[in-house]
């Protein structure tokens, strides 16, 4: 409900939810109201797999995933194979795959260009 009221996606109610437990650390009936709010906006998108799926997506696009996590690219892949005429949900699958792909290509230069990397460089250049 605080996501149709406020008008919020998903990622931002968990994130607020979070928030919330944090400050009420102490207050007992408070950190319960909270945990309850987030286990209501977890079952929502629990039976409701778009709803799942558009905050996986969210999430991905906007760096809130380990990006070196496995899995990340085939559900990606089930997520297009799935909805491919869903403009929406495809929309945020190419922000998604995007940023993504920034991570994979980030993580590689910062392979090549560590130490490492160099003295591999150096020593095929000598032989």
């Amino acid at each position: 409900m605080l996501r149709i009221a406020a008008g919020l996606d998903d990622t931002t109610v968990f994130a607020r939810l979070a928030i919330a437990r944090v400050i009420f650390r102490g207050k007992p009936g408070l950190q319960r109201l909270a945990a309850n709010a987030a286990s209501v906006h977890t079952a929502r998108l629990d039976s409701d797999p778009r709803a799942a799926e558009l905050a996986y997506l969210r999430a991905v696009g906007d760096g809130g995933v380990d990006y070196l996590a496995s899995g990340i690219s085939e559900r990606l892949e089930a997520i297009r194979a799935r909805h491919g005429g869903d403009v929406e949900l495809m929309a945020l699958f190419k922000k998604a795959v995007d940023s993504y792909g920034d991570a994979a290509i980030d993580e590689a230069a910062a392979v090549f260009a560590g130490p490492a990397a160099e003295a591999a460089i150096a020593k095929v250049r000598r032989s």
